[in-house]
């Protein structure tokens, strides 16, 4: 179950890493920089892997030599010789003749054992479509999850045992959760996600079962209830109090963490800051030495840092310092980026545009780049139109992640944003989309401050 476990925490990196980039990389897979480690992850099924899988379905010699008769049954099952001098077989001898019912039978497999052999290849194919971690596209991941969900279903079906019930419920929760976080249209799966995970529950409340009962019950509401919390701030609290149930009842599962910050990033999005401030911080308090709770902490501060002043000063590409608090009086977006992130590029048209529109009234951008070469950065440049500075360390030990305005302000995905007002204070942050061109308007309403 444990394996399980760590497949559905490969899944939600791959969710984080769809929302932003988490690490240089042009696949949906997790990485250092926004999930645990988590090296020991299975990688997607091979040639090799496959064999050995489908050998486990294969009878071994032992196995196929119970499937003959054996000599003795072969025996038996040939006419005993009597004496020339009988003219005809006795009732007994005649009995003797005919194949044995019970030996013939051996020949061919029960409805039980079809049963068990049918469901055991299924359990297989559970297993092979769980290890597939890494994704193209989100439509790769959808039919993952989609193929993974009908197999489990199909075990259920089949009235299995114990063990490969469980192992079929724990492929259904997971699957659900999947195909939930990219297809917000699939309702269907919210009841029916609720019923299975009460019916666990209503078996036991204890061991690897329940806990993913409750996870995924946790997780399918978040995702199916996303687009309405931000218009209902009730919606957080009550999946806020759903994970703290689950982390409180379970509080060595690895998935507790992730829970938490994950609902914690929703309340962010919504801007129901209170409520994203209260699970951060309960996270942190929980666990923070986990990848989760130093991104929690790198929240936090970005939180502190509403109503104050950014402090970020760093090199150009032409080398020469720039200074933030050069900015004061403009409405200034600080952009945390890097061109092989791919939200990042989805995003630029839309700042470009915005910089166009209010550049000459006093509208700018400071892009901090987590870039790992300058050539990259400088190609990209090129042509690409993107007239503002940009700050770029080229030190060893001070290039893409390890960015020091990154590091002090606890950057761990990017995009992030901050825009920052006319007095010098950020006034929001991760604002991007079609929420960016009325932000920078309403900032610029603001009267330049008078000089010291």
């Amino acid at each position: 179950m444990k394996y399980f476990q760590l497949c559905g925490l490969a899944l939600m990196a791959c969710s984080i890493l769809l929302y932003g980039c988490g690490g240089q990389s042009d696949s949906i897979t997790p990485t250092e920089s926004t999930e645990p480690d988590i090296s020991t992850q299975p990688e997607a099924a091979t040639d090799e892997d496959a064999t050995s899988d489908m050998s486990q379905a294969e009878p071994s010699e032992a196995d196929a030599s119970q499937d003959e008769p054996s000599e003795t049954d072969t025996a038996q099952s040939e006419p005993i010789e009597t004496e020339a001098s009988q003219d005809e077989p006795s009732e007994t001898d005649t009995a003797q003749s005919e194949p044995i019912e019970t030996d013939t039978s051996q020949d061919k497999p029960s409805e039980t054992d079809a049963s068990t052999n049918s469901y055991f290849d299924l359990l297989s194919e559970i297993k092979r479509l769980s290890e597939q971690t890494r994704f193209r596209t989100v439509e790769e991941l959808l039919e993952n999850q989609g193929s993974l969900l009908k197999v489990a279903q199909q075990v259920l079906a089949a009235n299995p045992d114990v063990d490969a019930r469980d192992q079929a419920r724990e492929a259904v929760l997971t699957a659900a959760y999947g195909i939930t976080r990219y297809d917000a249209t699939r309702k269907d799966l919210l009841e029916s996600i609720d019923t299975l995970a009460t019916d666990i529950l209503a078996e036991t409340t204890e061991g690897d079962m329940a806990a993913s009962a409750m996870f995924y019950k946790t997780m399918v509401h978040l995702n199916l209830e996303r687009e309405d919390s931000a218009e209902d701030p009730e919606i957080n609290k009550r999946l806020y109090a759903m994970s703290k149930d689950f982390v409180e009842k379970f509080p060595s599962d690895p998935r507790a963490s992730a829970a938490l910050y994950m609902i914690g990033q929703n309340a962010q999005m919504d801007g129901q800051y209170d409520t994203a401030m209260e699970v951060l911080r309960f996270l942190i308090e929980r666990d923070p030495s986990s990848q989760y709770g130093q991104m929690a902490s790198g929240d936090l501060k970005r939180f502190e840092l509403l109503g104050n002043p950014m402090e970020l000063v760093g090199p150009s590409l032409d080398g020469t310092e720039v200074n933030l608090a050069q900015y004061k009086g403009k409405v200034v977006l600080v952009d945390f980026w890097a061109t092989w992130c791919g939200p990042c590029i989805s995003e630029l048209p839309n700042v470009q545009e915005v910089y166009k529109k209010y550049h000459d009234k006093g509208f700018d951008v400071f892009g901090i780049s987590f870039d790992n070469t300058k050539e990259e950065l400088e190609n990209f440049l090129k042509t690409n139109d993107m007239p503002w500075t940009h700050v770029f360390f080229d030190e060893e030990g001070k290039r893409g992640w390890d960015n020091p305005l990154g590091q002090q302000y606890g950057i761990f995905s990017i995009p992030a944003t901050f825009l920052v007002g006319r007095d010098g204070n950020v006034h929001k942050f991760n604002v991007r989309g079609e929420e960016l061109d009325p932000a920078v308007a309403e900032l610029l309403e603001q009267p330049v401050p008078e000089s010291n």
